[in-house]
């Protein structure tokens, strides 16, 4: 079911990746989980409407969820893949955050880990050595760092790599 590089990178439309991605994750479970929890309730924003807005999220590389909502009223393709009918549809800010306070419900936490944990696992029949190496750019992580500080409060703080057996040694 996984896709491949190719297919994710292919010359198709913007949302080619999100139908990639939604296909390729066993979210059943959870989504059939969160909708019995609401049934009986108001479903003007369905729970598979804000799953695959979030994933949209994250595949789009968006950065807040103001940024999704403003995509969402601009991209009416991404929105019909998503299941909203119209901009006027389009989940609010507070839709968002009440939906992400359910998915961070320990029980529903564990479910999207295993959705994502399968997912890595296909990716890995792909690719065998997915994960032995890794590399990251430290600008895109924000910190609360004191600039003035006479001393560094994290003294291995820097460009640099370092090395697996060296981190094994250390704990």
């Amino acid at each position: 079911r996984l896709f491949t590089f190719e297919d994710f990178f292919s010359d198709g439309d913007d949302n080619h990746r999100i139908l990639l991605v939604l296909d390729a994750l066993d979210d059943d479970l959870l989504l059939a989980k969160l909708e019995r929890e609401r049934k009986g309730r108001r479903d003007h924003y369905p729970v598979r409407v804000l799953w695959r807005t979030l994933i949209a999220w994250k595949v789009y590389g968006i950065t807040t969820i103001n940024g999704l909502i403003r995509e969402l009223r601009r991209n009416g393709s991404l929105r019909r893949l998503c299941g909203i009918e119209s901009v006027f549809r389009v989940p609010k800010p507070w839709q968002y955050s009440r939906f992400i306070k359910k998915l961070s419900k320990a029980e529903n936490l564990v479910m999207v880990k295993e959705i994502f944990d399968k997912a890595v696992e296909e990716l890995k029949e792909i690719l065998p050595d997915l994960g032995e190496s890794l590399a990251i750019d430290g600008t895109g992580i924000s910190s609360w760092c004191n600039r003035f500080a006479k001393e560094k409060s994290d003294k291995e703080a820097g460009w640099g790599v370092v090395e697996r057996s060296r981190i094994l040694r250390e704990h």
